[in-house]
């Protein structure tokens, strides 16, 4: 009896196929950070792997007569493969009006808001200063016990000793900056000149870092690239300067970056991306801290090679 075809299998060993090198070839030149994020890489590798396996296993079976055929129902699973490979552009912030809140990102490992970060650094130091002024009550209690106490209060040794204990040393940095979290360095930074430029590649590291450490960056001058962005709730001479953060997937990203406070926003375009130039400046909204920064200088500029940043 004379073979013939059998199109379910046969439909169904080209489409695992096909899947398969497609995700892997979206691994292997980047692309697939348009849909997922980095954590996922070896995941999709593996998937793409076990699909062309999958299809390679069902080929013998194509010569295998089949008396009914539902082949057509294996087109369903060409619809994911087809969205892969129709090209598509990058998601504009617009899309995602009112998405913007700058605590809505996590900023560091711990999974702390911005604010709580700046607040908890606040508390530490006041603690710290209690702890300090605790411990010099009693250090001068003991002293008053065992020397002379002429010179308990001395104005000029209690400001020698300030200055130690809140004494930050910048020397050792250079041109990088140790993260909060204690893992990266960051570059871009000229403490002398209290300059700050942010590559592509750090964005979202140095708005962590600017958040965390508030106290030490207010007043640098801070040069940023990133997407214009309003919505309702940043209007007048305001604006965001943003990339887009995808945390797991495109379906969950938000934009994330500072607020700009700027004579011509009206000027400026959405969507659009710009390297802004300002001084860093904080304000209070809804009770919560967030940094901003009062723009001396926009400049339009092209797009990064990656235009999402991936938090985590």
């Amino acid at each position: 009896m004379k073979k013939q075809v059998n199109y379910d299998v046969l439909t169904e060993c080209i489409i695992a196929i096909l899947s398969g090198f497609i995700l892997i070839i979206k691994v292997v030149n980047g692309s697939y950070l348009d849909y997922v994020s980095p954590k996922f890489k070896i995941l999709l590798i593996i998937a793409g792997s076990l699909l062309v396996g999958i299809g390679m296993s069902r080929m013998h079976s194509v010569w295998k007569n089949s008396y009914n055929s539902h082949y057509k129902r294996y087109l369903l699973l060409a619809i994911p493969m087809l969205m892969l490979i129709i090209p598509h552009n990058s998601i504009a912030a617009s899309s995602l009006k009112n998405n913007y809140s700058p605590t809505q990102v996590n900023v560091n490992k711990k999974e702390k808001k911005p604010s709580d970060g700046v607040n908890s650094d606040s508390d530490k130091r006041q603690k710290q200063s209690g702890s300090r002024n605790k411990s010099n009550a009693d250090n001068s209690s003991f002293d008053t016990s065992q020397k002379d106490n002429s010179t308990a209060g001395n104005p000029k040794t209690d400001s020698i000793d300030s200055a130690k204990q809140n004494k930050t040393d910048f020397s050792s940095l250079g041109n990088k900056s140790q993260a909060s979290d204690g893992n990266t360095q960051l570059s871009g930074l000229d403490t002398q000149a209290k300059k700050i430029t942010v590559s592509d590649k750090e964005f979202y590291q140095w708005i962590s870092e600017l958040y965390n450490n508030y106290a030490i960056y207010a007043g640098y001058e801070v040069s940023i690239k990133g997407m214009k962005y309003q919505d309702d709730s940043i209007s007048g001479d305001k604006f965001a300067i943003v990339r887009l953060a995808m945390v797991c997937c495109a379906a969950d990203m938000v934009p994330c970056g500072p607020i700009c406070q700027y004579d011509k926003t009206g000027s400026l375009k959405n969507n659009t991306w710009y390297t802004v130039t300002g001084v860093l400046e904080n304000e209070t909204v809804g009770g919560q801290m967030q940094i901003k920064l009062n723009v001396k200088k926009v400049e339009e500029a092209t797009a990064p090679d990656e235009p999402y940043i991936y938090p985590y």
